[in-house]
């Protein structure tokens, strides 16, 4: 039978002496440094995609608020600059009060928004001014082409830039014409008819289409053996039928010029205009400012009392935010 001492032995023998305990934890210590300098060594933190981008949102305190406030195609960076400064201002400390300051900064990337949206209405409205009224009369040119091709009349339509062009264009047409082969009835009506049919015959002055028939008759009457003036021979009357010809056409073309001046003023008036966005987009930008700029003082109000009550400080009277303006 084993003896008390003999198990005591027994025990003992089997417990590691003091100095090998102390050789273990070194040992343990020592790896666990090498491990460390290892990691470190790596570089440390996350390496997938994913891990850096939400790591990247650390210095971020409290940014509830810019996963709600932040849409596609704005800057967490930029937000981030306006959140920390307003933290290195307001000096936060604890939760509410970092969530009052985190309300501050959500308020003012809105009113930023704000901002934002209203210099593009002023840029919609200036900018694409001139591009949407070319369109817009050049649309309406063609409805009114086809009319008055239609109805075969286009002098009295001439306020229309593209209107105005055709009918130059058709009297340099009829020019040559007539510059080349002399007078051609049939051909020069179709001509004159289109730009001149529904002329008021009760005018004082006559028309180009009243010019060419007086001179078209002329020079019949003196090739048939009438009037045998000079002045009436079928070259002299062509000649002088070209030359009211190109009276007219000086005169349009003036017009033109003139056209083309108040059109010009029209638009830089309307840009000047366009500075200020129209009623209902502007009514409903400074709505949302008010709005905003109420909210913001109230919780600028909050912040500053429990600032002032944590720092012992009397609390500041209370304004009134709500006030109509």
């Amino acid at each position: 039978m084993q003896s008390a001492n003999e198990g005591f032995d027994a025990v003992a023998s089997t417990q590691s002496s003091p100095s090998e305990k102390d050789a273990a934890n070194q040992s343990v210590q020592l790896a666990t440094q090498q491990a460390s300098t290892a990691f470190a060594k790596k570089g440390g933190g996350p390496r997938t995609k994913r891990g850096k981008q939400k790591s990247s949102h650390n210095a971020i305190k409290q940014g509830i608020f810019s996963r709600v406030v932040l849409l596609r195609g704005e800057s967490r960076a930029e937000y981030k600059s306006l959140l920390e400064g307003f933290r290195a201002d307001r000096k936060p400390q604890g939760e509410l009060e970092d969530q009052l300051v985190d309300e501050l900064v959500m308020n003012r990337w809105r009113k930023r928004r704000v901002i934002i949206a209203e210099g593009a209405e002023i840029r919609k409205a200036t900018e694409f001014l001139r591009w949407d009224e070319m369109h817009r009369q050049h649309d309406e040119t063609l409805d009114l082409l086809r009319v008055a091709l239609e109805s075969r009349s286009l002098i009295h339509r001439i306020t229309k830039p593209e209107i105005l062009t055709k009918c130059l264009s058709m009297l340099k047409k009829l020019e040559q014409s007539i510059d080349e082969n002399g007078f051609d009835e049939e051909n020069d009506r179709v001509i004159l008819d289109r730009l001149y049919e529904d002329s008021d015959p009760d005018t004082l002055e006559g028309t180009i289409k009243d010019s060419h028939s007086h001179w078209l008759n002329l020079a019949r009457s003196h090739a048939s053996g009438g009037d045998q003036n000079e002045l009436t021979s079928p070259e002299q009357c062509k000649n002088n039928f070209l030359k009211d010809l190109k009276h007219e056409t000086r005169r349009l073309k003036a017009y033109r010029s003139e056209q083309a001046l108040t059109e010009s003023r029209k638009m830089e008036v309307e840009a000047l205009r366009g500075n200020v966005p129209d009623s209902p987009q502007l009514e409903r930008s400074l709505r949302y400012e008010t709005t905003l700029d109420r909210a913001f003082d109230r919780t600028l109000n909050q912040l500053e009392r429990i600032q002032r009550a944590r720092k012992g400080q009397p609390s500041s009277p209370t304004s009134n935010v709500n006030a109509s303006t």
